[in-house]
């Protein structure tokens, strides 16, 4: 009796939960649901009141004024490859280095890592003039490097490989390390395949925010072949 009691209280506390969290699901996607439908409006059924879900009559037009005011495609595949670019670096110098630091001692080991979360704590706003100034030295003004080499680094891409791989087991490194192998093979073969996941979630992250960077590219970017989609939508709409 005292069992079925508990079972049924659990059985009512997930359906409350599934509840809850279909509720929640429905709310964020409503106004991705609401923004779609509305693309496909004409501009006076957009702006009706009250207004009115599905289109009475489905237009590309919005569309096809897009692609024939702006850029959209190629500004759309600038932002695509230097996001690609960015995050696929970041995880490339980032995976080594967390791993070193979870892993290996070395004189300094504290003061380098201590380095790493202290440009946490350091607002990107303080370091845009010098890092400019130095980009505009090395003639790297109005090109793509100056829009990745900054970003390649990233302290947060560090610290967060740097608590996965600090939770992993060292026996499965000690054992590729008995049978002769070096940290470098650990990394490549065991600590780099269990942190796939992490690794997925941290280049995800990357690219999201270099997908969404607005200020950086719109001080070191001027062509306007080569403007990224947030600052070439705004200047494009600020011109027409």
């Amino acid at each position: 009796m005292y069992k079925r009691q508990i079972r049924a209280r659990t059985q009512s506390a997930q359906i409350g939960l599934i509840a809850l969290l279909t509720l929640g699901a429905v709310a964020i996607l409503l106004p991705f649901a609401w923004m779609i439908l509305t693309a496909f409006k004409t501009p006076a059924e957009a702006y009706t009141w009250p207004p009115v879900w599905l289109p009475s009559k489905w237009s590309v037009a919005n569309f096809e004024q897009l692609f024939n005011t702006i850029p959209f495609a190629r500004m759309f595949a600038n932002s695509v490859w230097t996001s690609v670019v960015i995050a696929s670096l970041n995880i490339l110098t980032a995976a080594p280095a967390a791993y070193a630091f979870a892993r290996l001692r070395f004189p300094g080991q504290g003061l380098w890592f201590g380095s790493h979360l202290l440009s946490l704590m350091i607002p990107w706003q303080v370091t845009i003039i010098p890092v400019f100034l130095l980009i505009r030295a090395l003639g790297w003004y109005d090109s793509y490097t100056a829009l990745i080499i900054p970003s390649i680094a990233s302290g947060f891409t560090v610290f967060l490989l740097f608590q996965f791989f600090r939770s992993l087991p060292r026996s499965l490194e000690e054992s590729v390390l008995i049978d002769g192998g070096s940290w470098f093979t650990a990394l490549r073969h065991v600590a780099l395949p269990a942190a796939s996941g992490a690794i997925a979630a941290a280049w995800l992250f990357s690219f999201l925010g270099n997908w969404q960077s607005f200020i950086w590219p719109l001080i070191v970017l001027q062509s306007s072949e080569k403007m990224l989609l947030p600052v070439g939508l705004l200047l494009s709409l600020i011109h027409i």
